[in-house]
Parts: C-alpha cells; sequence; structure tokens
C-alpha cells in the first residue's frame, strides 16, 4: 500500500493504480529511442517520458551502485525480518545521500544551492514546491501526470527560446 501524499515513479509494467506515476502510453519512452531519434520532445507528453525515463534511470543506478557498496542489501539476508528490510533500505539511501552532500547536513548542502540560485530561480523553485504539496495530496495519479506534463511543457518552452538563440 502507497502511503497517503506518496507516489512512485514506475514503469508501464506496473499498471495504473493510486499513487503511481507512470509514463504516458503510445509515445517515445526509453533513453535509446530519444538518442536514435535525433529530435527534441514535440509534445508535453513527449517531455514528460522523456524526464520520466531519465529520473527511473538514475534511481535504478544508484540502487545499482548501493548493492555493490553495500552488501548487506545485495544478499537480501532473509534472517532479517521484512521490516528490518525496509529499514536497511532506508538507512543506507541516507548513507547515500549523506556522502553525495560531501558529508554536509542535508539542510546546509541544501541552504548552500540555493544561495547560488539567481532570485528569479529560487522564486520558481519555492513556486514549485508550493505548487507540489497542494497537489500530491489531492489528486489521483493520472491527473497528477498530466498536472506535471503541463508544467514542465510551459517550463520548456520558456527555456527553449533561449537555447536556440
Amino acid at each position: 500500500m502507497i502511503p497517503s501524499g506518496r507516489m512512485y515513479l514506475a514503469d508501464a509494467g506496473f499498471g495504473t493504480r493510486r499513487g503511481v506515476i507512470l509514463p504516458f502510453p503510445l509515445q517515445r519512452y526509453h533513453l535509446q529511442d530519444w538518442r536514435y531519434a535525433d529530435r527534441p520532445p514535440e509534445t508535453k507528453e513527449e517531455l514528460f517520458n522523456l524526464r520520466h525515463s531519465r529520473l527511473r534511470v538514475g534511481v535504478e543506478q544508484t540502487i545499482g551502485l548501493d548493492k555493490r557498496k553495500w552488501k548487506i542489501i545485495r544478499c537480501s539476508a532473509p534472517e532479517y525480518r521484512f521490516r528490518d528490510q525496509i529499514a536497511l533500505i532506508y538507512v543506507v539511501t541516507g548513507l547515500h545521500n549523506f556522502i553525495k552532500l560531501d558529508g554536509k547536513e542535508p539542510g546546509e548542502a541544501y541552504e548552500e544551492m540555493e544561495a547560488s540560485l539567481i532570485l528569479e530561480e529560487r522564486g520558481k523553485l519555492q513556486s514549485a514546491r508550493q505548487r507540489a504539496d497542494s497537489v500530491v495530496g489531492e489528486r489521483g495519479s493520472l491527473k497528477l501526470r498530466e498536472l506535471i506534463a503541463k508544467w514542465t511543457w510551459e517550463d520548456y518552452q520558456d527555456v527553449l527560446p533561449m537555447e536556440e538563440g
């Protein structure tokens, strides 16, 4: 069961269900499809799928690195209770994030990152956080996917002219 207010990123094999964000069907999805097509996203659905795929691949690669680094999760030890196995994933994820942040406390690292942003970027980040908080709890997965696709497409349209110029 997926906790209220949480969403899981999944591929199409999971099927549509509450709390699971899937890619749009019948659109390019896998990164190799994008590499060989040699053209940028042309619709909000394609852009969503590209970003969904990149994020999913990043998560899978991170889990793969952690499995190689931490033997305890590589072996899925049956002598540990299921609840303890879940806790181990949280511990390893926390260690991964701590190492990635150069040993800084998460709040400190994010404050440094935010301080380096220009005022406009800070406003967009704050707006995105507020939007996400207000939307996640009250909408189903399909509606949320549609909203995310719409918002990212609008941002993409703002950035595209700068990249072309």
